[in-house]
């Protein structure tokens, strides 16, 4: 397989109001981002059990950015950029049930602009970041179950990472979201899937998800340009442990039911400070009747009506 992508994308805004939580009234901004890539894919049988396959991406992406915010903020950049990326993988056949795969990708994000009027120049645009990921792993299924057991280490370089920043000191009102770039980070884990069905109406499911994540320290600009050090923890929004085990029902008559409890262990809610949320558990279920083209479902999540929380601040 070999081809060429192109795509041209133009975005003009012209707003008035309350912009940027109220931090602009008026703002005239156009963005111009052009994508290049070349690509290709090539599969070699090295034998009647095992293949070998290549792929890989040069892509240019280009943007060109000018704003003016309140007429008095004019921001102009233009960022040109080569990216490159591809895949090794080997999977094996065991037999006709049970196959090994293993492989080896770099894979990229490309860079941009944080539009926010009030930020400060240096932390409007932000740089590609790059991941290479190796994984190995394995699949088998039958008539009754299937199991799914994958284990990967990824590098992460220029991370991107979500930020709220307070951009001025005794000025709550400053308080931003843009992307920054960190150092380097990793991601290490293991993902496990199992499905059996029990009997003719009854198949039970289960999964597990183990993550250690770890981002270096890094700098950027905080309030009044002054320079602050994140990092040197895990990501945020990367629970150590997710687990989610579930029953579902299917007769022959049309009824079905199904129920789900999750689990989550606790994580950081951001990158810009270490605030933590509680590991907690979740119930959901659902019944319903199926005829022909006609489905009927009541369902409800969080049964057991868990507080939990999703997202967290702080403000300086």
């Amino acid at each position: 397989i070999a081809g060429v992508y192109f795509k041209r994308l133009d975005e003009v805004d012209d707003a008035q109001g309350y912009l940027f939580g109220g931090d602009a009234a008026d703002l005239q901004s156009t963005f111009q981002i052009d994508n290049l890539a070349f690509y290709g894919q090539y599969n070699q049988a090295l034998n009647n059990n095992t293949e070998l396959s290549l792929n890989l991406r040069i892509d240019r992406n280009g943007i060109d950015y000018s704003g003016t915010t309140d007429n008095t903020h004019r921001i102009d950049f233009d960022i040109s950029q080569w990216l490159a990326g591809g895949k090794l993988a080997l999977n094996h056949a065991l037999n006709a049930n049970h196959h090994l795969y293993a492989s080896a990708s770099r894979g990229y994000r490309a860079g941009g602009v944080n539009q926010h009027p009030r930020l400060a120049a240096q932390n409007r645009p932000y740089d590609p970041e790059y991941v290479l990921n190796f994984e190995i792993g394995y699949r088998a299924s039958s008539a009754k179950s299937s199991v799914n057991l994958t284990f990967f280490h990824a590098l992460r370089a220029e991370q991107q990472v979500s930020l709220s920043s307070q951009q001025n000191i005794g000025d709550p009102n400053s308080f931003f979201f843009y992307i920054a770039n960190a150092a380097t980070g990793r991601s290490t884990g293991v993902e496990w899937e199992q499905s059996y069905l029990l009997l003719s109406t009854l198949r039970l499911s289960s999964s597990l998800g183990l993550l250690s994540t770890h981002v270096d320290a890094y700098t950027f600009a905080a309030a009044n340009n002054a320079p602050a050090t994140l990092g040197d923890r895990a990501t945020a929004h990367a629970p150590f442990y997710t687990a989610g085990i579930s029953a579902e029902y299917a007769a022959t008559n049309g009824l079905f039911a199904r129920l789900d409890l999750t689990a989550s262990d606790a994580f950081f809610y951001s990158d810009s400070h270490d605030r933590k949320s509680d590991a907690h558990q979740l119930l959901h279920s659902r019944i319903g009747y199926k005829h022909n083209r006609y489905t009927l479902t009541l369902w409800g999540r969080n049964l057991l009506d868990e507080r939990y929380s999703t997202r967290g601040f702080f403000f300086g």
